[in-house]
C-alpha cells in the first residue's frame, strides 16, 4: 500500500520495526496507528484505536509516555522503578520525574549528547476520574534535555 517495513535488530536482541513511505526516509513509525502522520494515511495506517476495557483495582496506574521514555529503557524496568518508588513513599510526581531524569541521562550517554522528547503522564485508575485535572501527574522534557514542565 505504498509503505515499506524496515527491521533493525539491536545488539541487545531487541527488534525494531519501522514503517516508511516506500523509497523515502520518513516517517519511520514504530506503530500501526497514528493521528498526525498524514504522509502514511494512504498506506493503510489508521487513527482507529484498539479499545480494551478492564476493571481497575486499587493501586492501578496508567503511564502514558512518549517514545523518549520507552526507547532506551525496557518496559519491565520502567514499571519496576515506578512501583518501587511509589512503594517507598515517593509521590507520583517525584516518581515520574525520577523516570524522566533517568531517561534523559541514558539518552545523553547513549546517543552522544542527543535527547529525544520525553513526556510522561501518570494517571491513577483506581479513583473517580471526573476531577482528572487534579489527579494527573506528568513531566515533560524538551528535546535538548534542559527544561521540564509539570502537569498538575
Amino acid at each position: 500500500m505504498g509503505c515499506e517495513l524496515q527491521v533493525y535488530e539491536h545488539d541487545n536482541g531487541d527488534v525494531e520495526q519501522r514503517l516508511f513511505v516506500k523509497g523515502k526516509g520518513y516517517p519511520g513509525l514504530l506503530m500501526t496507528r497514528t493521528l498526525g502522520d498524514l504522509s502514511v494515511k494512504g498506506c493503510g495506517i489508521t487513527n482507529m484505536p484498539e479499545v480494551v476495557e478492564w476493571t481497575a483495582e486499587e493501586g492501578v496506574f496508567l503511564l502514558i509516555a512518549s517514545d523518549g521514555l520507552w526507547e532506551l529503557i525496557p518496559t519491565a524496568e520502567i514499571a519496576q522503578e515506578l512501583f518501587s518508588s511509589l512503594a517507598n513513599g515517593m509521590s507520583r510526581q517525584s516518581a515520574v520525574e525520577k523516570l524522566v531524569l533517568r531517561a534523559k541521562e541514558i539518552w545523553m550517554r547513549e546517543v552522544d549528547g542527543y535527547c529525544d522528547d520525553i513526556t510522561a503522564l501518570l494517571v491513577p485508575l483506581s479513583q473517580d476520574l471526573a476531577p482528572l485535572s487534579s489527579s494527573l501527574t506528568g513531566v515533560c522534557g524538551a528535546g535538548v534535555c534542559k527544561d521540564t514542565c509539570t502537569v498538575s
